[in-house]
């Protein structure tokens, strides 16, 4: 295991079997979770940081609806300057920390002018 989620299991007894990750805008979400712990980016040794406006650059683990969640609130992109592996660092966190969901949302548009500012859609 890397020290990267050795770092995140000792700050939280909670183990998690989803991870979701938070596009922009969404980091309410976060308010849901039960018991939650939020350990920030630049408190994780050797760990990288966010740029992107909105992306609050932390963990927060909790519990919702029994299920133990972490979430990934502020990701990494490949315009920033990061290699792939550093911009998929996040999903091989949740899969250490065991993590058998993992759910990616982002902020996106579209061309459908029906459509208003918040609408959900599923990309599959």
């Amino acid at each position: 295991m890397t020290q990267i989620a050795q770092y995140i299991i000792q700050q939280s007894n909670i183990a998690p079997t989803i991870g979701i990750v938070l596009g922009s805008g969404l980091d309410r979400f976060c308010d849901k979770l039960d018991s939650s712990v939020t350990i920030e980016y630049n408190q994780i040794p050797n760990f990288r940081k966010t740029s992107v406006k909105g992306h609050k650059g932390e963990f927060i683990l909790g519990t919702l609806h029994g299920q133990n969640i972490i979430c990934a609130n502020g990701r990494f992109h490949y315009y920033e300057g990061y290699e792939y592996n550093e911009v998929a660092i996040i999903i091989d966190i949740f899969k250490e920390l065991g993590c058998k969901l993992v759910i990616m949302t982002n902020s996106s548009g579209c061309v459908i002018k029906e459509w208003a500012i918040g609408d959900l859609m599923l990309v599959t």
